[in-house]
């Protein structure tokens, strides 16, 4: 448990990192803007005295430093936020691709709707997330630490991280009822491509799945035909 909680919070690291070096950029688009506000400001002194503290007398060094206190505090900024949205949603896609798997494998005739299991996906993704990350506090504890590792580990961790969200909705999609790897399996259970894409038509019709029969006969796929052109006759014509 204690070896996922590390791996687990390093991608919570890079992605918090990630979303630090996102806003800071947007504070560079934006710098031009800020220098006119800032000036501005400094030739009003009944409105600069509202933008200094005791710490910094100049408006937009005060700025600055409340930027990096709302973007990189460990314990609670846009950072840990966005970074772990990030997170969850990378491991809400890898979970699909795993209930793609179990279910076209065990329950082959079973078409789930997307939104109900990203929803179900999504809460437990969460759950995983706060006991690995926030719940005894590990993620500002890991930052702190990940933040003293130096040279080639930085490297190699940001790179997959970077890619892991390509990998993770790659993987849902391949190992759904559309994808190559979910209708290899579906054959293994001895359905035909044909079959297969009746089952992913009669989902998108919102007809009752129990009504199809994979195995089916002569008379079963006329009785198919049938109900496939009631409800788009204009298609079956």
């Amino acid at each position: 448990m204690k070896n996922i909680e590390y791996y687990y919070n390093i991608f919570y690291y890079f992605f918090y990192t990630i979303s630090i070096k996102f806003f800071n950029i947007i504070d560079y688009i934006l710098c031009p803007i800020a220098k006119l506000f800032y000036y501005i400001v400094n030739r009003c002194p009944s409105i600069r005295k509202h933008y200094v503290t005791k710490e910094h007398d100049d408006p937009e060094e005060a700025a600055k430093h409340r930027l990096k206190t709302v973007t990189e505090n460990p314990e609670r900024s846009l950072g840990t936020m966005t970074g772990g949205g990030i997170t969850i949603s990378v491991l809400s896609f890898i979970f699909l691709g795993i209930w793609h798997l179990i279910r076209n494998y065990f329950f082959p005739s079973y078409q789930d709707t997307l939104v109900y299991s990203l929803i179900i996906i999504g809460l437990i993704s969460y759950t995983v997330d706060n006991l690995l990350v926030t719940q005894q506090n590990q993620g500002p504890k890991y930052i702190r630490k990940f933040n003293k590792k130096k040279g080639w580990w930085r490297i190699k961790w940001a790179i997959i991280t970077a890619l892991s969200p390509i990998f993770a909705i790659w993987f849902a999609i391949i190992t759904s009822s559309y994808g190559s790897a979910g209708q290899y399996i579906l054959n293994l259970n001895g359905y035909t491509k044909s079959d297969i894409n009746h089952l992913i038509y009669k989902k998108q019709l919102n007809m009752p799945v129990t009504d199809l029969d994979l195995n089916k006969t002569k008379q079963n796929e006329q009785e198919l035909l049938n109900k496939i052109r009631k409800y788009t006759p204009d298609r079956a014509q």
